[in-house]
């Protein structure tokens, strides 16, 4: 994989804003979204690439068929990992409207099947597809504790969550022991790695679902940040 599925993305992006506001579609949509301001600082080629990697090395040795990006925001890491692995039946969810606008104008636009995007909050949406998933993965919406606490519901039996974490969470992921047992988790590897050319090093954390969930968790947001698991 390289910097090229950044250019699909953004182009896409370009696209459907176009279309959106029934502007004629440029020529070439960088130069337009550069000259217009358009955000597409969402995606930083040197930082972004290796966490999709890494992530890519892990998906490639398990066996599994639906993947649920939690927070997707702009698209990462779920949109490159469909680009790099069409198979996977992917879900994309954001809570904002906006956010889901964009994504499926990026999926209609780059041609990506099999694509849902869904707007819920993370706690709602457990309700209609508790349990169901065999990859739930998030990057960092939430401390350690809470993002287990929202995920891990989503993931059927012997499926994975996967958090995308900055390496300084030792704390975070000590915190996190009891949340995995009481919500049916098992930590399985814990991977550090560092963006090439610079001293960035990220962390990825591999939870596997080892039993099922408690139907009363996920609790209500406002219960799980004031006192975690």
């Amino acid at each position: 994989m390289d910097q090229r599925y950044h250019t699909r993305i953004a182009e896409a992006y370009v696209r459907g804003h176009c279309l959106r506001q029934g502007l004629p579609v440029p020529e070439d949509c960088i130069t337009y979204g550069q000259e217009q301001g358009l955000k597409m600082h969402y995606f930083k080629v040197k930082e972004d690439l290796p966490r999709v990697q890494v992530v890519l090395g892990f998906l490639r040795g398990i066996q599994f068929d639906s993947l649920l990006d939690v927070g997707s925001g702009a698209g990462f890491p779920g949109l490159p990992l469909k680009m790099a692995e069409p198979s996977i039946r992917l879900t994309l969810l954001d809570a904002q409207r906006k956010r889901v606008d964009f994504l499926r104008d990026v999926c209609r636009e780059t041609g990506l099947a099999d694509v849902e995007c869904v707007q819920f909050r993370v706690e709602e949406y457990v309700r209609m597809r508790r349990e169901t998933f065999d990859v739930v993965i998030s990057r960092a919406v939430a401390s350690l504790p809470v993002l287990t606490e929202l995920c891990l519901p989503l993931v059927r039996t012997g499926g994975h969550m996967l958090a995308m974490k900055s390496v300084h969470c030792d704390e975070e992921l000590k915190q996190t022991e009891h949340a995995f047992s009481i919500l049916g988790g098992t930590l399985e590897q814990v991977t550090d790695y560092r963006v090439p050319g610079t001293e960035v090093v990220h962390r990825l954390i591999v939870i596997r679902k080892t039993g099922e969930t408690p139907v009363r968790y996920p609790r209500p947001f406002r219960q799980m940040k004031k006192k975690p698991l």
